[in-house]
């Protein structure tokens, strides 16, 4: 079974078990803790993902990271993965879990790059912008800041992408002047 599949059924469990016992959002703080650590190369990741580790080393592995910080179905929930030899798709459950709370919670990401920190007016200016264009309850805007862009910005909602910096202005006349 495709590791896509294994982390949107193991996902859709915890999240049916976290909304029965209403432990809902401290679970999603603990799986967002748990995919950002599942996203780097970390000691951690490495023993997950190593075939040949049996799943007590990697349960033993996960208590040593996890035992007191996080909630008691959260733990439970570890525990199943690892004795299902699923240890290794941890990253993507957690990432699946999050698109679920957000879907069930009505919040959208959109992500905005300039070549400078945000403001806070235009920090609001784009959460406006993506609450109208997505129709979402709340956005969670992530922000980066990248010189290459030499001004302007590009902003991400979903799927729909608003390249409005001047580097790709360039690049565009300068394939339309090649192209003449």
């Amino acid at each position: 079974m495709s590791e896509f599949r294994v982390a949107s059924r193991y996902a859709k469990a915890l999240f049916t078990m976290a909304k029965e016992q209403n432990v809902l959002d401290a679970v999603k703080d603990d799986m967002a803790t748990a995919a950002d650590l599942f996203a780097g190369e970390t000691a951690l990741t490495s023993i997950l993902k190593d075939p040949l580790t049996d799943a007590a080393a990697k349960l033993s592995a996960l208590n040593k990271v996890f035992a007191g910080k996080v909630q008691t179905l959260t733990t439970s929930f570890f525990e199943l993965v690892a004795r299902k030899r699923r240890a290794n798709a941890l990253g993507a459950i957690a990432k699946a879990f999050l698109a679920l709370y957000n879907e069930e919670k009505g919040i959208v990401k959109a992500s905005v790059t300039t070549t400078v920190p945000l403001t806070e007016k235009l920090r609001a200016d784009f959460v406006a912008a993506a609450m109208r264009i997505s129709k979402a309850q709340s956005i969670d805007l992530i922000e980066d800041v990248d010189p290459k862009l030499i001004g302007g910005f590009v902003f991400k909602i979903g799927d729909l992408q608003i390249d409005n910096a001047v580097s790709n202005k360039l690049n565009v006349l300068r394939r339309s002047l090649i192209t003449r």
